[in-house]
């Protein structure tokens, strides 16, 4: 009976909110890229908002998986003509990221229970 389950699951594909995100947000860019910005907001500043809401729509929806979503600006800011990839990327090398992946790396070596912390555990 749980095989059949299983079997129903994964012929479903993604939930359904996974999919309205995933179309939502594409269609927001979209129509930043397709109709003309208002009078007093810059083409940039338009094409800005529509990465903007795709991004918010996918990380919220999660859509597609979030580091995925987090990598995004590399290729369209670029595409989009906001920027170069070296400014696209320049955020992700910022010291406080790697501080946060050093702290990341140092408690995934440390096994803990009952209070007592064991260096080097799987």
């Amino acid at each position: 009976m749980s095989e059949e389950l299983n079997a129903d699951k994964q012929a479903e594909g993604l939930p359904r909110s996974q999919v309205i995100g995933l179309i939502l947000g594409a269609a927001f860019l979209l129509a930043t890229i397709i109709l003309p910005p208002p009078e007093t907001m810059a083409a940039e500043a338009w094409a800005a908002l529509g990465l903007m809401l795709l991004m918010a729509t996918w990380w919220s929806t999660e859509a597609i998986p979030i580091p995925a979503t987090a990598l995004l600006p590399i290729v369209l800011v670029p595409a989009l003509g906001l920027g170069t990839v070296g400014e696209a990327t320049e955020p992700y090398a910022n010291p406080i990221i790697f501080l946060f992946l050093g702290g990341g790396a140092s408690h995934s070596g440390l096994r803990c229970s009952d209070g007592t912390c064991i260096a080097g555990s799987p």
